[in-house]
């Protein structure tokens, strides 16, 4: 897909960005390490035990909010004594979507090490959910060749809660290169196996008690930092009361500032750090003006500040001085680029300032978060201006730009995003727009069977608006995305119908969606037998989607007329065809996605018309893997008997009979696979010893076929999840998979159904433990 109006304006907003794969923005101030103050306190000691701890996989720094975990981080960095480069990223909650984490990890990575992770963009965008079993592998050995040691900061961890996001982090660590040390930053333990680091001295954490200040720091922070001049024994009350937490001392001595009443007022406060903070940021608060205290409060909304921003938050102008006079007040600003042009609250600071203008102006939080929607819409922020919309409970709005938005975030793997954006709705706000966009996830997932239900209730709704994704109709979209799910099922028969209505739909050229339709008409056509008809929609596809942009529509017809040319014997065609996809594919970080299987197929076939029988079944079987994974049914099974024209070719026999029989328990479920039918039968017929099975069962990818051996085991399903490095919810799906294609219903006739069908050989040993390589 080409890049929407938004997504080209967010260059003008942030300066510096660099793209995630597929075109997409990342905000380049994440990945900046944080400004430090020419007056900050120095901690030594701590940046010499995190200097001496380069043994250690995983440095965790583990503390409340204000301890100065970051601090200390970008202390590390900037001491001469240290030699390694840092890459660093500064989390958020939108980083819970796996592959914008991932994304900004290798963005990271990249600071540092500009051209690491080839392939890996491909792998994040096509992982179609699971990114630990496609894309981590590859960074892992991305990391393995960056030429000078590393260390990867993963500030604010404590923000993500994805579980999908866990694994992956697990599967990261368990591998790392020896040359590449992790450090996780967050308020709270990660659910990460932390013991069993521990256990093998492969884990450094830096705690709490760690971070307090001692007396000498303490005495640095009131008396150099902040100029207070206090006698010994008010620092040494001051640190004993709020024990040596820096946000709470620094707090402290920004209340004390021009008082006479020290003293007294220092005796005045005692209690956890949740009374101190309370206390001191009323005190903190009060001491300001009324203009700087409505500032704080009313900027306090927005997860990112820059003088535009908070211009059109408050209505006026001179935000942009008025945020550098913060900084230099050390009113918890932290600056985020190096020009001082965004900042950010300290967390603890933003958290408290949000809570209170809650309590002082209540009916001023929807209005800021609306502006802020505004704001950030005209900036082409489309993620920042979503999040407004919902907070400022503006639902309609926000529903209206998920779905002028969804399908570029679709397109980018950023599934969770989307899902997070739907789930953050209310059902009221739900329309027939968010059931499609569901629809669209639902297939890129590989869950086609769940696809018509969300069709279903999309025709059923009420569509409030324009449909805003280019699509003329929810007709006409339901039933594009209702062929690509038939398809994705084995039901040519079906999808005849749903192709023509949407080309009934859809009759203009020029539409936006017209190659997806023309597609559509296409793969029915070729999966029919109709070549010449396929050929033709097709043809349209690579003339209407190349000028506008549509890279993956242009990829999958290009894969297809490469394939039609190679059964026609026109190889240089073909090879010209394999060509110009492979080029859009890697230029789009399209490489390892389903719309290059029948490229992967057409290369088999040039390959083995040269007679590189090995070349051929490398590149078919590519393409294999990559159908597998997607589930794609009809792609597997053709697959499957290419190989076995392969073999045949090679004088194997034996093999190729046995890739013909998995073959047909493919098309067994497939409930009307077209020509493909006729293909199994006639490669049987040539072969008078090919026994086909007694029954048939849909072919199981890779991943399906490893959970299947470890649900013969003891574990639980989490456990099996440990054992692949995957999430428990991704273990459920490959379950269900298994148990519908295998057509039982539980975990035990699975286990006998496998029995039967010769999936299952001894039984696997289970590792009890994961040592570190």
């Amino acid at each position: 897909m080409s890049r929407s109006a938004p997504e080209e304006a967010i260059s003008t907003s942030y300066g510096n960005e660099t793209a995630e794969p597929g075109g997409g923005p990342l905000v380049a101030t994440k990945l900046h390490v944080p400004v430090l103050s020419a007056d900050r306190v120095s901690r030594p000691s701590l940046v010499a035990k995190l200097r001496d701890g380069y043994r250690a996989r995983l440095i965790l720094i583990s503390a409340p909010a204000g301890a100065g975990k970051t601090t200390v981080l970008a202390s590390w960095r900037a001491d001469p004594a240290e030699e390694r480069a840092f890459a660093w990223v500064s989390l958020d909650s939108r980083d819970n979507d796996p592959v914008r984490f991932w994304s900004y990890v290798l963005a990271a990575v990249r600071t540092v090490a500009p051209d690491a992770g080839a392939g890996v963009d491909d792998a994040l965008r096509s992982a179609g959910g699971d990114v630990t079993e496609l894309a981590l592998p590859l960074l892992v050995n991305a990391l393995a060749f960056v030429p000078a040691p590393i260390v990867l900061v993963l500030d604010d961890y404590h923000v993500i809660t994805s579980s999908d996001v866990h694994q992956s982090m697990e599967f990261l660590i368990d591998h790392l290169p020896r040359t590449v040390q992790v450090a996780l930053a967050g308020r709270s333990d990660p659910p990460l196996r932390l013991a069993r680091l521990r256990a093998s001295a492969d884990l450094l954490e830096i705690r709490a008690a760690d971070l307090r200040l001692n007396t000498e720091e303490t005495t640095a922070l009131l008396n150099g930092s902040l100029g207070l001049g206090l006698p010994p024994e008010q620092v040494g009350v001051l640190r004993e009361r709020t024990e040596g937490w820096a946000a709470g001392l620094q707090l402290v001595g920004l209340s004390l500032r021009d008082r006479e009443d020290r003293e007294d007022y220092i005796a005045s406060f005692a209690g956890d750090n949740r009374q101190i903070v309370d206390y001191l940021v009323a005190e903190v608060l009060g001491r300001q003006s009324p203009a700087v205290q409505d500032f704080l409060l009313r900027t306090s909304i927005a997860a990112r500040l820059t003088g535009p921003l908070c211009d059109a938050l408050l209505d006026r102008s001179g935000s942009a001085r008025q945020l550098a006079e913060l900084e230099r007040a050390n009113l918890f600003l932290v600056p985020l680029d190096e020009r001082r042009q965004w900042y950010r609250y300290h967390h603890l600071f933003g958290d408290l300032l949000a809570h209170e203008l809650s309590l002082a102006l209540p009916g001023e939080v929807a209005p800021l978060h609306r502006r802020a929607y505004k704001w950030h819409l005209r900036e082409g922020l489309v993620a920042e201006a979503i999040a407004h919309a919902i907070a400022a409970g503006d639902y309609h709005e926000a529903a209206g730009l998920i779905a002028a938005n969804w399908l570029d975030f679709v397109n980018r793997g950023e599934l969770a995003t989307v899902e997070a954006w739907t789930r953050g709705l209310p059902d009221k706000a739900i329309d027939p727009r968010m059931c499609l966009a569901r629809a669209w996830m639902l297939l890129v997932l590989g869950r086609p069977g769940e696809v018509e239900a969300e069709v279903r209730a999309a025709e059923r709704g009420t569509l409030p608006g324009p449909l805003a994704d280019g699509s003329s109709s929810v007709e006409s979209n339901a039933a594009m995305v209702t062929t690509s799910a038939r398809l994705m099922l084995g039901d040519v028969g079906a999808t005849a119908q749903s192709a023509a209505t949407a080309l009934e739909l859809e009759p203009d050229p020029a539409a936006p969606w017209r190659p997806h339709v023309t597609n559509a008409l296409g793969m029915t056509a070729f999966w029919a037998g109709a070549t010449e008809e396929a050929e033709a929609a097709f043809a349209e596809t690579v003339s209407a989607g190349e000028p506008a942009g549509y890279h993956g529509a242009v990829i999958y017809a290009l894969g297809y007329l490469a394939v039609i040319s190679a059964q026609r014997a026109k190889l240089a065609q073909a090879g010209r065809r394999v060509s110009m996809a492979r080029a859009l594919a890697n230029r789009q970080a399209l490489a390892e996605h389903w719309f290059t299987v029948m490229v992967d197929y057409a290369a088999g076939d040039l390959a083995r018309a040269s007679g590189d029988l090995q070349g051929a079944r490398a590149e078919v079987e590519r393409g294999l893997s990559i159908a597998r994974r997607f589930g794609l049914r009809l792609d597997t099974a053709y697959g499957l008997l290419a190989l076995s024209r392969i073999a045949l070719a090679a004088g194997q026999e034996a093999e190729a009979r046995e890739l013909r029989a998995r073959a047909r328990r493919q098309l067994s479920a497939c409930p009307d696979p077209g020509f493909l039918r006729g293909w199994a039968r006639a490669e049987d017929a040539a072969d008078p010893q090919s026994v086909p099975p007694a029954d048939g069962f849909d072919e199981l990818s890779e991943r399906e076929l490893a959970v299947l051996r470890l649900l013969s085991s003891r574990l639980s399903l989490r456990e099996i999840g440990n054992e692949l490095y995957v999430s428990l919810n991704t273990v459920k799906t490959h379950t269900r998979n298994i148990y519908a294609k295998l057509r039982v219903g539980s975990r035990q006739q699975a286990v006998i159904r496998a029995r039967e069908l010769g999936l299952l050989g001894q039984p696997k040993t289970i590792r009890q433990s994961h040592a570190p390589k």
